[in-house]
């Protein structure tokens, strides 16, 4: 039950098992998507810190009444961090003969990718603009 948008950006690397390839573009493609939706161009910490701002947030997923709600919402962000450094940018920094990455490692990628990808799709921007 993998997003569609996971394997978008992923299919070819995943079908000839370069799992390591696969996972870094299904990250690369939901930040893309992110980036997209917001319309902006910065990446990893600092489009994290514009779009989840306390502040002035440029997205949101629920509405943020409750602290239930603020806790969704800055885990969302934990997740997608979660994923760049410990995933995308490890993966960045490695060769692939030194950093074998399995098919079971490949689908708990892909299950926290979809996990990113489904909030993105009830997700709604605000009314914020940067200046």
């Amino acid at each position: 039950n993998i997003h569609s948008s996971v394997m978008k950006y992923c299919s070819k690397e995943y079908l000839s098992n370069n799992y390591f390839h696969a996972c870094f573009e299904a990250i690369k493609g939901l930040f893309s998507r992110l980036k997209d939706f917001v319309n902006l161009q910065e990446d990893g910490n600092k489009l994290l810190d514009l779009v989840f701002s306390k502040e002035r947030p440029l997205i949101t997923i629920n509405s943020m009444s409750s602290i239930t709600d603020k806790d969704e919402f800055e885990g969302l962000k934990n997740l997608l961090l979660f994923l760049h450094k410990s995933i995308r940018n490890y993966e960045a920094h490695k060769t692939r003969l030194n950093n074998e990455v399995d098919l079971d490692r490949t689908l708990d990628i892909f299950v926290c990718v979809s996990l990113a990808h489904r909030y993105l799709d009830r997700a709604q921007r605000t009314c914020f603009v940067l200046v």
